[in-house]
């Protein structure tokens, strides 16, 4: 199968713009699972809730995180419950529902790229005049994703608080992401919670990239007979 020109100019640059999105996403669904938010609770030094004792913290959050992967809406958020009452005040739960949102378009997104991806090299695999460089564009997508890690990273790395301020404000209008120290949010997911998930998911993307990146590498010099790419 021969491609047009044209279809491998935009599927080339299709596979080295969504291979970013591909493996940063992947990781997601790791940050959104019981197990990491009960081991980011059970970190040496992680701050306890001045609200709830770590079994009914531990619960919400969980509860909390079952919210955003499920079909329940804001109803369900409206249910938890402790002693002390409503888990959530109503400006709370409308944050929710916005980062549920959000977290759907990235789960979206997600998708798309792998789809893009897959097919991508599945056709530049097809023709036999892109074959021999097809791996190279995979490669050069893990570079963009290594590239802007270590760009965004710089910036988190020199300014926590400017970072996490400058991605609220592209997802979420206002200040409708402030919240009180005292707001169950806040003692579920401090600011600590925030700076470990940064860095999980750096170093996550960043070695899947370096690992994908160098089989590719591999793969096409093999291909490709020993010829660089």
């Amino acid at each position: 199968m021969r491609l047009p020109t044209v279809a491998r100019t935009i599927i080339k640059t299709l596979v080295v713009l969504t291979v970013p999105g591909f493996l940063l996403l992947s990781n997601l669904y790791f940050l959104l699972t019981p197990g990491y938010i009960a081991w980011e609770y059970s970190r040496p030094g992680f701050p306890p809730s001045e609200r709830y004792t770590a079994d009914e913290r531990l619960g919400l959050a969980l509860q909390t995180v079952h919210y955003l992967r499920s079909n329940e809406d804001e109803g369900y958020l409206r249910s938890m419950s402790t002693q002390q009452g409503p888990a959530y005040n109503e400006r709370e739960i409308r944050h929710m529902v916005d980062v549920k949102a959000v977290v759907g378009g990235m789960m979206t997104a997600h998708f798309i790229c792998t789809v893009v991806v897959l097919a991508g090299v599945a056709l530049l695999l097809l023709d036999p005049e892109t074959r021999p460089m097809a791996a190279s564009y995979v490669v050069r997508g893990c570079v963009l994703l290594i590239a802007f890690i270590l760009g965004v990273g710089l910036l988190a790395f020199l300014n926590f608080d400017t970072f996490f301020v400058l991605f609220h404000r592209i997802f979420f209008e206002g200040e409708t992401w402030l919240f009180a120290y005292s707001d169950t949010l806040i003692q579920l997911f401090p600011l600590e919670f925030w700076m470990d998930g940064t860095l999980v998911l750096a170093v996550l993307a960043l070695t899947e990239a370096a690992l994908l990146g160098l089989a590719a590498l591999w793969l096409g010099r093999r291909a490709a007979g020993g010829v660089g790419m």
